[in-house]
């Protein structure tokens, strides 16, 4: 999706909207939004003002989410900090011109795709394998490895991620063509049913909502941060 690279500087925080903060008219207080423990110390945007691991899991870029996890020295945490360490490797990928792919991501837009074709009659065993794919692709099927709550902490940062990509993307929000700029409840609404479609909606319609559980309640979990009603 245009955007997710080229937005990967900004925090999770920056764009974690409230309902009362989508009524300004102020074009760039997405870039100011910042919550919590961000607020309290009113840090520079450049700064990362969380604690560990809750500053991993709100840095979008995958170089400094690495560079976080390669300081932490805790030895009560070494083991997990190597568990998030294979994951890291598991979800992002180096080519050969140097740029980090996201797989978790790249599974995500498979199951964007394939949304509205999920809900015909036909080629459903098809889309079924391309789903199992897309959710071995996100490591679903490592939940046991990794353990749960470790997987779903990641699988959230993606949905976190994604929302982050689209409500500071202007080709998201443009309307038919690129002319105009939809209303940020417009923006805000097409997210929400972004999520819905990955978490619930492309599952249920393949019958794979066991084997999407996991993502279905990262998703939630991420729609409850952001605000939105899960």
């Amino acid at each position: 999706m245009a955007g997710i690279r080229d937005k990967r500087n900004l925090r999770l925080a920056d764009v974690t909207i409230e309902r009362s903060v989508w009524q300004r008219n102020d074009c760039h207080t997405i870039r100011n939004m910042i919550l919590k423990k961000a607020e309290e110390k009113k840090v520079a945007e450049e700064v990362n003002p969380y604690d560990w691991p809750e500053s991993y899991y709100m840095e979008t870029d995958p170089e400094k989410r690495k560079a976080l996890l390669d300081t932490q020295n805790n030895p009560e945490e070494a083991e997990l900090n190597k568990l998030r360490n294979e994951l890291w490797h598991l979800r992002y990928q180096t080519m050969k011109n140097g740029k980090i792919k996201d797989c978790f991501i790249g599974g995500w837009m498979d199951l964007m795709l394939m949304r509205d074709q999920a809900s015909g009659k036909f080629g459903k065993r098809g889309l079924k394998k391309q789903a199992l794919k897309a959710f071995e692709q996100m490591g679903l099927s490592r939940e046991t490895y990794f353990g749960r709550e470790l997987l779903l902490a990641e699988l959230k940062h993606m949905a976190l991620l994604y929302c982050c990509a689209s409500l500071t993307d202007r080709q998201y929000g443009s309307v038919l063509f690129g002319f105009g700029k939809m209303k940020k409840e417009k923006i805000d609404r097409k997210v929400i049913a972004d999520l819905n479609a990955v978490g619930r909606t492309v599952p249920e319609n393949l019958e794979l909502s066991q084997e999407a559980q996991l993502l279905t309640e990262a998703i939630q979990l991420a729609m409850v941060h952001m605000g939105y009603d899960a």
